[in-house]
């Protein structure tokens, strides 16, 4: 009971009662700690505002994180003043020379003080996260910390631990594993004990040695070199300072490292603004959020999970549409340029090719933008080097190769048809069909390259199976209208027609999958060869 009303008068919590539900409640407003302290003492019969008004706060020692405890004196009877100290309990035990049983002081025994740590030390490598509070009754005179902290801070009594158990969001583990398979390394840079933080790293499924956690008192022994060699293989920082967060960041940088950091308070400003990519809470402080690039609003670990995943989403979709959209541009000007190196006449017009670039490739290159068929997949790769492009050296082939193989069947096609018919306008309309049919449906062969079409679920999206229909519901409109027939300079394709053009388009979708096995085959193999390295 002392130890709580003692914690509920260092609390600089507030609590309120308010209506929820049609049932009156107590709400506490302040950090975590302080708030679990005052509720604590609400239910067990000591409400702030009656405890500090009995012991009326004279001076506060408020939290350091160097020092790592509060302080302050109340006046208690009398003329008579009490200090009260609470904080980490290695730090408050090392302060105390007496300890309080049952009301009465006695000596604080060498054995005694080795059992207390080892109590301590049991609890918190059981995850909980634990305060001891100390005691020491002041004379009149001395009502102030200012120029007497040291004097006032020692040979404290010693009355006991308090043991706080915050559940780690079942969300966390699950994107914990979610990390690990993308190949995102987590570090854990915190400020409780080290037994916390390793009990705590296992919760969340980032089992860790001793010897991949870091006190942060070895932090200051540590030159930048011997940090940035340290830091690659450390999983957890305990008992950290703010400004060793930077020095963390730094190192991790210098390795080359592209480091994601939360935080929520105004000295983690500056690692933050050093950061990649900085995260601050949304219960954080202004300085915080506003020396972030990110604010997580729900303060949950798994939201930064997601927009990693959304970002390797977007990223890949940019490169499908890059890939869809070259390869269309480059195939018809490859037809183009090679009929007028050998003579012929223009295989399509100018209309016709701008009917294909902007009417009919359109939707599906925008329906594209809605794939999130390969999410799971993605994630299981590595993160990618920030120096690669969006085009790397397979994408570039394949624009190549499939630029090739619909010049090669339009440019075939165009010289058979004006060779049996010499009608060019015959001719044009067909390269026109052939074309805009072959780029409809290549987009269901470059939305995925780790699929076959059959196998890659066409309809997860529907906005690209509509956008098919509607393309080629638009392909036809100039062929079979009467007046856009005249403008497109086009004419009707009768059912041979189509018959021809649907064979030489699935055997060039068919070369581009074919192309893909061969990818992943070569993929397939890389991997293999590297397991057993």
């Amino acid at each position: 009971f002392e130890i709580l009303r003692a914690s509920v008068l260092l609390s600089d919590a507030t609590i309120e009662e308010i209506s929820e539900g049609g049932r009156k409640i107590w709400k506490a407003f302040g950090n975590p700690t302080e708030k679990a302290t005052v509720l604590a003492g609400e239910a067990l019969g000591i409400n702030k505002d009656n405890i500090e008004k009995e012991f009326p706060r004279v001076d506060i020692l408020p939290f350091n994180s160097r020092s790592k405890y509060t302080a302050i004196i109340s006046r208690t009877s009398g003329k008579e003043n009490t200090l009260f100290c609470m904080g980490a309990p290695e730090i408050i035990l090392s302060l105390c020379s007496s300890v309080r049983r049952d009301m009465k002081d006695s000596a604080l025994s060498g054995a005694e003080r080795k059992k207390f740590e080892k109590d301590f030390e049991t609890l918190i490598a059981s995850g909980l996260r634990m305060t001891a509070v100390a005691v020491k009754d002041l004379s009149s005179s001395e009502n102030q910390f200012e120029g007497r902290e040291t004097g006032l801070m020692h040979n404290l009594t010693f009355i006991g631990f308090l043991a706080f158990r915050d559940p780690v969001r079942s969300q966390v583990k699950d994107a914990m594993q979610l990390c690990q398979a993308a190949g995102i390394r987590v570090i854990m840079i915190t400020g409780d004990h080290r037994l916390t933080a390793k009990a705590i790293a296992g919760e969340v499924g980032l089992n860790v040695s001793d010897k991949e956690i870091i006190q942060g008192s070895e932090l200051p022994e540590m030159s930048d070199d011997e940090l940035r060699k340290r830091v690659n293989s450390a999983a957890v920082f305990a008992r950290t300072l703010p400004m060793d967060k930077l020095r963390i960041v730094n190192a991790l940088k210098a390795n080359g490292e592209v480091v994601a950091m939360t935080g929520d308070g105004v000295n983690d400003a500056p690692a933050l603004m050093k950061a990649d990519i900085g995260v601050a809470l949304g219960s954080g402080t202004d300085a915080a959020k506003d020396s972030a690039d990110l604010v997580l609003l729900d303060n949950n670990f798994s939201t930064i999970v997601r927009a990693v995943e959304q970002g390797r989403v977007v990223f890949d979709n940019i490169r499908k549409i890059t890939l869809y959209l070259l390869s269309d541009c480059f195939a018809q000007a490859g037809i183009i340029a090679a009929a007028l190196l050998y003579g012929l006449p223009l295989p399509m017009t100018a209309a016709q090719i701008l009917w294909i670039n902007l009417v009919t490739d359109s939707l599906p290159a925008i329906a594209l933008t809605a794939e999130y068929a390969e999410a799971d997949e993605l994630m299981k790769e590595k993160p990618r080097e920030t120096s690669q492009p969006i085009l790397d050296r397979k994408r570039k082939f394949l624009i190549g190769f499939i630029s090739l193989i619909i010049a090669l069947a339009g440019l075939i096609l165009f010289n058979y048809i004006f060779d049996k018919t010499n009608d060019i306008p015959k001719a044009q309309t067909m390269i026109f069909a052939l074309v805009g049919i072959i780029t409809l449906f290549l987009v269901l062969s470059v939305r995925s390259l780790r699929h076959t079409i059959l196998s890659s679920q066409i309809f997860r999206n529907p906005y690209l199976v509509l956008s098919i229909i509607i393309g080629f519901f638009l392909l036809i409109l100039p062929i079979y209208v009467p007046f856009l027939q005249r403008f497109f300079g086009t004419v009707v394709l009768n059912a041979a027609d189509w018959t021809i053009i649907a064979g030489i388009s699935a055997a060039a979708i068919i070369a581009v999958e074919i192309t893909k096995l061969f990818f992943r085959w070569r993929m397939f193999v890389f991997n293999h060869e590297n397991s057993k390295k």
